[in-house]
This record gives C-alpha cells, sequence and structure tokens, in this order.
C-alpha cells in the first residue's frame, strides 16, 4: 500500500469516526429531549398532593403559548418550541422552510438548526430530522394517512431511503445516480 493510499483510507477513517460521533451526540440529544418531554407530561398529569397555598396558582393550570424559546448563557437560541416554529437558520442566515411546521427544533451553539421534531402543518405528517450545519443527514417521516420513509444523506450527496406507503421500497443513490433500487424502478433488472 502506497503513502498516498494509506493517507486516504485514515482520512476516510476519520471521517467516519466523526460522523459516528456526531450521530452519538444526537441520539444522546433526541433521548434526553424526549426524557425531558416525558418528565414534563408526567408532571403536569400528576394531582397535586397537598393544598396549594393562599393566592398561588392552583395544580391544574394549564400554561397556554405560542412558542417558547431558550437560550444559552451567551444568548443563542437553542431550543425553540412553537406553532409554528421559525423558518430554519443556517450559518446565521434564515431559509425558507419547506412548509409551516409546529413541535421543538433544536440549535447548535452557533444558532443554526440541527434537529426537529415536528409536525407539517399543511399535509400532517411527523418527522424528526437530524441535521449537519448546512443540510438535512437524517429524515425519520410518518404520513398522516399511514406509511413512513427514512432517508439518511452523507456530505458527498449519497442517499438511502426506504419506506413503507402503498409497498415497501428501498432506493440507494451513489454518485449522482441510483446505485440500487427495490423493487426495481431502474430498469436494470436486479
Amino acid at each position: 500500500m502506497t503513502d498516498s493510499e494509506f493517507e486516504t483510507l485514515r482520512a476516510r477513517v476519520e471521517r467516519l469516526e466523526r460522523e459516528r460521533d456526531s450521530w452519538k451526540r444526537h441520539t444522546w440529544r433526541a433521548g434526553a429531549l424526549c426524557a425531558l418531554l416525558a418528565a414534563v407530561v408526567l408532571g403536569a398529569a400528576r394531582p397535586a398532593a397537598r393544598p396549594e397555598p393562599s393566592g398561588a396558582m392552583p395544580a391544574d393550570s394549564v400554561l397556554r403559548v405560542r412558542g417558547l424559546v431558550v437560550v444559552d448563557a451567551q444568548g443563542v437560541e437553542r431550543v425553540i418550541i412553537g406553532a409554528p416554529v421559525p423558518d430554519p437558520r443556517i450559518y446565521g442566515r434564515r431559509s425558507t422552510r419547506l412548509g409551516t411546521a409546529s413541535g421543538i427544533v433544536l440549535l447548535d451553539a452557533d444558532g443554526n438548526e440541527r434537529s426537529g421534531y415536528l409536525t407539517s402543518d399543511e399535509v400532517g405528517e411527523v418527522f424528526l430530522t437530524l441535521d449537519a450545519a448546512a443540510r438535512q443527514q437524517a429524515l425519520f417521516l410518518a404520513n398522516a394517512t399511514g406509511g413512513a420513509q427514512i432517508s439518511v444523506w452523507d456530505a458527498a450527496g449519497s442517499h438511502a431511503q426506504m419506506g413503507a406507503v402503498g409497498r415497501p421500497w428501498l432506493t440507494l443513490r451513489g454518485g449522482g445516480r441510483v446505485v440500487a433500487s427495490l423493487p426495481d424502478t431502474t430498469g436494470g433488472g436486479r
């Protein structure tokens, strides 16, 4: 193996390790967010154990807001809960969301949208996204009328997508072309 080939392999392994570490962080954050939401829901459903002091808010009070924004110590938005949520921020600039959505958005330390657990206000889909700073990397989507799909991308644009909407299917894309498709829609007879 030449030094050039070794360096290429080393660079690829390092990139894969960074991507693996990124997925671990996203998975941990999504789990922590789900646990937090479960604690809030379970805490809100629990009846008060003792009477409220005079002048205090009753235990069954409901807080109704259109949105909630959590900021870090530097004032950077890190969590947005909204109905609807704002358009995503990518590298400090707002871009247009594909449609109005409501739910929870997670942002990185630079304020870039990195994940969302949302419902589409137009078609009723529910979806979870895990994003790189500039683009979507993973999408888990459930249709309002039934069926679901999972899509993942790498930085080079390769794409794996599978779902069951009417019938199961799987499509793999790489190098700007379909590499595999089940059922076969490429005409290649795979």
